[in-house]
């Protein structure tokens, strides 16, 4: 025992000792003073998002749905010893905040009480304020509804087509309706719906613009709460094409189908009446067109007899006439000596293409196997029947064991100036 006493006299006798057991001693007293005297603060966690539970709520029971509480936060202040809040010891996942629906029992605005408890129940702080105690939420049934879509396209200048141009905005491309979903009340008030497209310089050319959607109420009041296709309608963003037509006078011509090879090299010249017209072309592209193509002839419909053709004004694609012009007749003009033999066809020179190669056909040729030939007086009188070839095309035609009644296209292969005129037809069938 005294020597004992003996070496703890001479730990406290050592001086390097008693510095280094006072500086732990201090630090220890230290420590219990911060603990137990650290001051009392607060902190502000912010952006604590709120939370709308309505499992087997008096809303939820009514149909009711809440709108506008998706992203609804609030502050909360605490208060606590320092190194129990200060700094990021505190954040908004250490909080469950709730609003209260017990007493939601109708649509409408509804404000409703908020509730903020700790995560966890043995926290060293309290709440002691929020910076709101109330929270606005509408309630209303949800509902869908299938709503027209008008364009409405506007211009800086004041003018959607350039100066020579014009816009027919009937012609605008856009969806016709959209899918609107939102509270029963807001859609009701909804009389229109409009894609507005706003241009910063008139067009020259056809173009593709995305536009917003905007709802006309007849009132001052905006719809809220609304989503188009899923999407919230705020965000959505559709687009329309707004066609341009440039103003031009245009000489008329035509174009030929299935001609002989003398005649791809050098068409067949034709009188028009009348020779122009005045019209609108849509600008799709960056071609211009110098004449109007106002339809196309197949040589199979070309005779000495019939070489006058009409077509109506109204059936040009992507061209609206201006001058009243209804009908354009096409004289053709065809060489002197033009004349029509009848010619047999042989069964063995009608081929099929686009045929499965696997089935077996039964084609029998309609009628009393002659065709029409139109070629010059010199040439026809030696067009045989071996000269005369026929093309039935399947590729499109589902054939069974049902007859099916298909075109022939017949070329006569001795002349490049001589042409089969009038249509045929054959009767096929899967054997």
């Amino acid at each position: 025992m005294s020597k004992h006493l003996l070496n703890l006299r001479g730990l406290f006798s050592n001086t390097k000792f008693l510095v280094v057991f006072s500086i732990v001693l201090a630090f220890i007293f230290w420590v219990v003073v911060a603990i137990e005297y650290t001051p009392i603060v607060q902190s502000v966690i912010e952006d604590v998002p709120i939370v709308i539970d309505m499992t087997d709520t008096p809303p939820e029971r009514l149909g009711l749905k809440p709108f506008g509480g998706e992203n609804l936060t609030v502050n909360i202040t605490v208060e606590g010893k320092r190194y129990d809040v200060g700094g990021k010891k505190v954040t908004a996942e250490d909080f469950i905040v709730e609003a209260e629906t017990a007493y939601v029992d109708s649509a409408g605005e509804k404000a409703l009480a908020i509730k903020a408890t700790p995560v966890k129940s043995n926290v060293e702080y309290e709440i002691v304020d929020l910076s709101s105690d109330y929270v606005n939420v509408f309630f209303d049934r949800e509902v869908t509804k299938e709503i027209s879509l008008t364009p409405k396209i506007t211009s800086d200048s004041g003018n959607v087509a350039a100066e020579g141009f014009v816009f027919y905005e009937e012609e605008v491309s856009v969806e016709k309706t959209i899918s609107v979903t939102g509270p029963k009340t807001e859609i009701d008030k909804i009389q229109e719906a409009f894609l507005e497209i706003n241009l910063a310089e008139p067009l020259t050319m056809s173009k593709a613009v995305e536009g917003a959607i905007v709802f006309e109420t007849g009132t001052v009041d905006e719809v809220k709460y609304l989503s188009v296709n899923g999407e919230k309608a705020e965000n959505v963003k559709l687009t329309a094409t707004i066609p341009i037509y440039k103003l031009q006078k245009l000489p008329v011509t035509v174009s030929f189908t299935h001609a002989p090879k003398a005649y791809l090299d050098t068409p067949l010249k034709f009188d028009s009446s009348p020779e122009t017209v005045y019209a609108a072309v849509l600008q799709e592209g960056t071609e211009e067109i110098s004449e109007l193509v106002i339809g196309e002839i197949d040589f199979s419909m070309i005779t000495p007899v019939k070489h006058v053709f009409s077509f109506d004004s109204s059936d040009i694609k992507n061209v609206k006439i201006l001058d009243n012009t209804k009908k354009i007749d096409v004289t053709l003009q065809l060489p002197e000596g033009i004349a029509t033999a009848k010619v047999n066809v042989l069964k063995d020179n009608i081929v099929v293409e686009g045929a499965d190669a696997d089935s077996i056909y039964d084609i029998q040729f309609e009628g009393s196997g002659i065709v029409n030939v139109c070629a010059g007086s010199a040439e026809i009188q030696d067009i045989k029947p071996e000269d005369i070839h026929g093309v039935i095309n399947l590729t499109d035609i589902e054939v069974n064991s049902t007859e099916q009644r298909v075109p022939i296209r017949f070329t006569v292969m001795s002349s490049e100036n001589s042409w089969v005129s009038g249509t045929y037809y054959a009767t096929v069938k899967i054997k």
